[in-house]
C-alpha cells in the first residue's frame, strides 16, 4: 500500500501547497482521502484522474471536500461514458452540494455516486478494507482507517482529543494525525484541532509504527511540529510535504 500526500495545509492552500488531500494506493485500488482545495491538480501530477477507484471525505469544510467539484466535471463532460465513481462521506457532504448547486442536471451528481458513512459504517473496497470513528469536529466528521495485508494507515481528519480514538486506531502501521497548532494544549486557540504534541500523544497512546503530522498551519514551522510530537512519541515523526509518497511494507516497515 502507497500513501501519496497531494495537500497537507490546514484551512487555506498556499503556492505549491494545496490543503488536506492524500492518495491510497494498491495494485488493486486507487482511493483520493480528502478532496481538499488545490488537490485535483495535484492529483493529476501523479496519475490519471480516470484512475480513481474511489473518494473518501472525512467532512465538510471546504479545505477537505471541495476539490471534488472540478474532479466531477472533469469525469462527466470529458469522460462521459465512464461510470460513476462512489464518494464515502457522512451525510452532510451530500447535503452539502446539494444545497450548493442544487440536484437536477447536475454534473456532480452524475458523475459521483454518493453513500453515507458514519462510525457503524465497514467497507471492502477492493482490496482495503476501511472503517470510521467519529472525530471531535464542530460539523459531521470521520477519523478512517484503511488496512490491507500490508498494513493500515490511520487518518485523524480534523480533531480535537476524541475519547476512543486511540483505542479505535490502535496498532496502526502510519498515523497521519492533524497537528494544526504548536505549544502547549492548554494555549490551543480551539478545541477542536489537535497540537502536535497532541498528535504525538495519540500516536503514543495507539503504539503507532510511524506518525505523519499533516493539516499544518500554513505560517507554522514545520519542524518545530516534529520537534514537538517527537518530545511524546518515540517512534518515527515526519512532516507532510505535498508530493511525498510512503510505501507500508509492514509492521513498522514503512519507507
Amino acid at each position: 500500500m502507497r500513501l501519496t500526500i497531494l495537500g497537507c495545509n490546514g484551512t487555506y492552500p498556499t503556492p505549491g501547497r494545496p490543503s488536506s488531500g492524500y492518495l491510497i494506493q494498491t495494485d488493486l485500488m486507487t482511493v483520493w482521502l480528502d478532496c481538499g482545495t488545490g488537490t485535483f491538480a495535484a492529483l493529476q501530477e501523479h496519475i490519471d484522474p480516470t484512475s480513481v477507484d474511489a473518494i473518501i471525505i472525512s467532512h465538510e469544510h471546504v479545505d477537505h471536500c471541495v476539490d471534488v467539484l472540478p474532479f466531477s466535471y472533469a469525469r462527466r463532460y470529458g469522460h462521459p461514458d465512464l461510470p460513476a465513481v462512489p464518494v464515502y462521506a457522512p451525510a452532510s457532504v451530500f447535503e452539502r452540494f446539494e444545497a450548493l448547486i442544487g440536484r437536477k442536471g447536475s454534473a456532480v451528481f452524475d458523475a459521483l455516486d454518493f453513500h453515507r458513512v458514519d462510525r457503524s459504517t465497514e467497507l471492502e473496497i477492493g482490496d482495503l478494507q476501511v472503517s470510521f470513528f467519529p472525530a471531535n469536529h464542530p460539523v459531521p466528521t470521520v477519523a478512517v482507517r484503511i488496512a490491507t495485508e500490508q498494513g493500515s494507515v490511520v487518518y485523524t481528519a480534523d480533531t480535537g482529543v476524541a475519547e476512543g480514538m486511540a483505542t479505535w486506531a490502535e496498532g496502526a502501521d502510519l498515523l497521519l494525525a492533524e497537528a494544526s497548532y504548536l505549544g502547549a494544549p492548554q494555549d490551543k486557540p480551539w478545541p477542536h484541532h489537535l497540537t502536535a504534541s497532541e498528535a504525538g500523544q495519540l500516536a503514543a497512546s495507539t503504539n503507532a509504527g510511524r506518525l505523519v503530522l499533516t493539516h499544518l498551519w500554513p505560517t507554522n514551522d514545520a519542524d518545530v511540529a516534529t520537534k514537538e510530537a517527537s518530545e511524546v512519541f518515540d517512534g518515527d515523526v515526519i512532516a507532510a510535504t505535498p508530493g511525498m509518497i510512503i510505501e507500508l511494507q509492514e509492521r513498522h516497515g514503512t519507507t
